[in-house]
């Protein structure tokens, strides 16, 4: 590209950086390399020197302040430009990933957010009626949100009354001791009655369609099924019913995950909470499955699980 005089007053050239910058020119004259973005200036007409406009606006901007005051804007402005300047390639500037193929040209912008499945806060459990259960304690540490999985099971046909089972998410300011846990959040299961219902069968995993006896749960329940290893229990949604006398049958969502066996009677009335907790101000958390919220309480199965985010 050949250069040429943007403005006959003042004179204004542009180009680009392997251009050989004109000579000859008037004094304080001015050349823009198009491709790099970088200014320059000759003060003698023959010699160019790079110029950060920046500091002159500034300067005048500031006309009036200290010496102090200028030198010490000056230094900040230099700090930053050092500061934001990226080689080629990724980058991570805090949890911002900047991918700059080409140095000056940014064509790629993601945050770097971390999301980690914990272990369950607590396993499948059972949970007398009139007790309270403990789940283990989570540390915070670097963790900024966190999603709480409760999973409340029945496995009994009696109501609650007064109050179903409270499940109460804890946190502490504290890294230990005991008398610091405060409440962040609850909820509160239901206390209607549950159905029992019978497997006419046992069942494989992966399994839909339930056959059972003439007791069947409703459209969108969330069923309990416990397996004689509480840890292989399972709870799963009811999509369709089916009541045809001698055919009774329900249609699970998903599949089984495990194999349950008719031995174990199917309860409804289950339920699933999620808790989505801004916890970067707290050390620790853990929940509390609270089965003494009622004036009559039931037994209950309980699992809770957690994914946080850095």
């Amino acid at each position: 590209m050949a250069v040429r005089k943007v403005l006959n007053t003042g004179e204004r050239y542009e180009g680009l950086a392997g251009d050989a910058k004109p000579t000859g020119v008037g004094i304080n004259s001015t050349f823009r390399e198009q491709d790099t973005g970088k200014q320059y200036i000759t003060f003698d007409g023959t010699n160019w020197t790079e110029w950060d406009m920046a500091l002159p606006l500034l300067r005048d901007a500031l006309r009036g302040a200290s010496d102090k005051t200028l030198t010490t804007v000056e230094s900040a402005i230099a700090e930053l430009k050092t500061l934001v300047v990226l080689a080629a390639g990724a980058n991570l500037i805090g949890k911002v990933g900047v991918d700059q193929t080409t140095p000056g040209t940014t064509n790629l912008v993601a945050t770097s957010v971390v999301k980690t499945i914990q272990s369950e806060l607590l396993a499948i459990t059972a949970v007398a009626a009139g007790a309270q259960q403990k789940s283990s304690i989570l540390s915070l540490t670097g963790i900024k949100k966190a999603a709480v999985f409760i999973d409340h099971g029945r496995t009994a046909t009696t109501a609650f009354v007064g109050a179903g089972t409270e499940y109460r998410v804890e946190a502490s300011q504290k890294a230990a001791v005991n008398d610091v846990w405060r409440t962040i959040a609850s909820v509160v299961a239901g206390i209607a009655a549950a159905s029992e219902i019978t497997a006419d069968g046992d069942e494989a995993a992966g399994q839909t369609v339930i056959e059972c006896g003439a007791t069947l749960p409703a459209v969108n329940d969330i069923v309990f099924w416990e397996n004689a290893t509480l840890g292989l229990s399972e709870w799963a949604k009811v999509v369709a019913i089916d009541a045809t006398a001698n055919l009774e049958n329900f249609t699970l969502q998903d599949g089984l995950t495990n194999a349950q066996a008719a031995a174990k009677l199917i309860y409804n009335k289950a339920e699933h909470f999620v808790l989505n907790l801004d916890v970067e101000a707290f050390n620790r958390m853990r929940v509390i499955v609270n089965n003494n919220n009622g004036s009559t309480n039931v037994a209950i199965k309980s699992r809770v699980a957690c994914i946080t985010e850095k």
